[in-house]
């Protein structure tokens, strides 16, 4: 693309329009933030200065070094080469790094654009959430009954000489793949149509025609699409040469922003007493361990969008559970154990899916050979840990189980390790196991009053497990847990609530009053136990208090 406008960046920028200012200001009410937009592919800078008028700073960048030359100047915008031969990472550090930008434009070039490159560079750089990415382009001109004709003759005459990139923009980006949510802007095959009128002499419109890639592309051939005949034909029609008349563009538009989830999830496997058996949620997925790889592969490279499809795979491995340095031994023993029984094809989880065939592409999450690790930290009970341990094909129930039995019975405590955090669970005199929640934060635990009540309160709130309503443990967990999808206007979100302090100056009978309102105290009593009766015998509680 570059070599094409090269040639005639100085044509390129008397004769190419203005875009409407109201597109701007629409695109700014539609981002929550305004210090950074990028202007890819801005020629020389017609939509980057008016991008400038609703954001603090403008990165505009474009891959011809002689349309830069010719760009506009603006306090705000910053003008930088972009040569196709910077890596992604390049690139995405040229603009401001990873969730940096608040507006990603392409006025009018997408479609010349690497898609495959380009899209995922904006899905790094755009703000999430909040960030939108808007493209479009405009075509075919509308001036008069008489010109109209004229001008589809001259483009029809054009088409041999076209890019093929071009294609997107005569479809009116209507066949343009563009895998970004909606905002409300047009979306993935339906684009926002818009007028883009312009007042302009016969010579404004001469050098708007001179100025598209198809005549530079021609001439080179050694063809003239505006030959002397053309040029007489059309000033003929539009009225002569020093006649005004109004030109209307149509564009199109679309914007969108990077999705947080999908609309709609296909969900497969190979078992079917395994989806008798699933979950109801839009996000489920399924291990890939079992997959004939020579076949599935194919069919994800057949079923992906291009651009922008991922494919995603990812496994979590029983065999490096970390619990505590008691625990460590006895699990790695059971797992040495089942090594002669392990599928062969669950070698790969075992080896954490570095030896898996991947023939993909990297996007930045893990390559062929290098799996990224995480973290899946769950809190547990023993019980629960015997139900995962004994879902693994390759446990000898009766055998291996039983060095955890002999263990556990030994002691009285919280199992506590990098990847697990256990629920506390008792070992009664006569064998039973009772289990009791032990959340990390909770109601009274964040009663802060001093160092001499707070052990007190800490006492009264361990009392109250076996009470505790199911329902409450959002509250208790701070609301970690609670599903909330909705997109965060700042004030945490869904896993991370925002953490508050609520002061408030109270006597020590209002402090009881608080106490007995609660609902394991309440339930409590009404089985026989009065929680509060022993905590009143220190009458140390209150000091401090008033």
């Amino acid at each position: 693309m570059a070599g094409l406008y090269d040639k005639q960046a100085a044509i390129y920028l008397d004769a190419r329009p203005r875009y409407p200012k109201e597109w701007f200001s629409m695109l700014a009410a539609l981002t929550p933030d305004h210090s950074l937009a990028w202007d890819a592919g801005t020629g020389n800078g017609q939509a980057a200065i008016d991008v400038a008028e609703y954001y603090k700073q403008v990165i505009a960048t474009d891959i011809s070094e002689e349309q830069l030359k010719h760009a506009k100047q603006h306090p705000q915008v910053q003008y930088l080469h972009s040569p196709s031969s910077m890596s992604d990472d390049e690139l995405v550090n040229l603009i401001g790094g990873e969730n940096s930008v608040d507006l990603v434009t392409v006025a009018t070039a997408v479609h010349w654009f690497d898609l495959e490159k380009f899209y995922p560079v904006v899905k790094r750089v755009l703000k999430k959430p909040g960030g939108v990415f808007a493209v479009w382009t405009y075509n075919i001109m509308q001036v008069s009954p008489e010109m109209d004709p004229l001008l589809l003759k001259f483009y029809e005459g054009s088409f041999p000489f076209q890019n093929p990139k071009v294609k997107y923009a005569f479809e009116c980006y209507k066949a343009l793949p563009f895998p970004f949510e909606s905002v409300g802007v047009g979306c993935e095959g339906q684009p926002l149509e818009l007028d883009m009128p312009k007042e302009t002499s016969f010579e404004g419109l001469l050098k708007l025609l001179s100025s598209a890639s198809a005549v530079n592309t021609a001439k080179q051939q050694g063809v003239n699409l505006l030959s002397e005949e053309v040029v007489k034909e059309l000033e003929s029609a539009w009225g002569g040469p020093e006649l005004v008349r109004t030109i209307n563009y149509k564009a199109y538009m679309l914007a969108g922003k990077v999705a947080k989830h999908y609309k709609q999830v296909i969900a497969t496997d190979i078992s079917e007493e395994q989806l008798k058996h699933d979950i109801p949620h839009p996000q489920v997925q399924y291990p890939i361990v079992n997959f004939d790889l020579e076949k599935f592969y194919p069919i994800v490279k057949r079923v992906l969008r291009k651009p922008g499809g991922v494919l995603a795979v990812w496994g979590y491995n029983i065999n490096i559970i970390q619990v505590s340095p008691e625990f460590g031994p006895l699990l790695n023993n059971l797992f040495e154990k089942t090594y002669p029984f392990q599928n062969p094809n669950r070698m790969y989880a075992i080896d954490a899916y570095e030896a898996l065939p991947f023939p993909f592409e990297s996007v930045g999450v893990g390559c062929e050979g290098q799996s990224m690790e995480l973290n899946m930290p769950q809190e547990i009970s023993f019980e629960g840990l015997l139900k995962l341990l004994r879902k693994s094909e390759a446990v000898d129930e009766n055998g291996c189980i039983a060095l955890f039995l002999e263990f556990w019975s030994s002691k009285s405590h919280v199992q506590e390790g990098l990847w697990w955090k256990q629920q506390l669970v008792r070992i009664v005199e006569d064998g039973t196991k009772e289990q009791v929640m032990k959340p990390k934060q909770s109601l009274f635990q964040s009663l802060c009053v001093g160092p001499e009540v707070d052990p007190l309160l800490n006492n009264l709130f361990e009392k109250t497990y076996p009470f505790q309503n199911p329902n409450r443990m959002y509250a208790i967990d701070a609301y970690k847990a609670l599903p909330f999808p909705f997109e965060s206007v700042g004030v945490g979100c869904e896993g991370q609530s925002m953490e508050l302090n609520m002061l408030q100056e109270m006597s020590f009978e209002g402090l009881l009053k608080l106490l007995r309102s609660f609902s394991p105290v309440i339930t409590a009593k009404g089985e026989g136990v009065d929680l509060l009766c022993e905590s009143r015998n220190s009458r140390g509680l209150g000091v401090g208090m008033i």
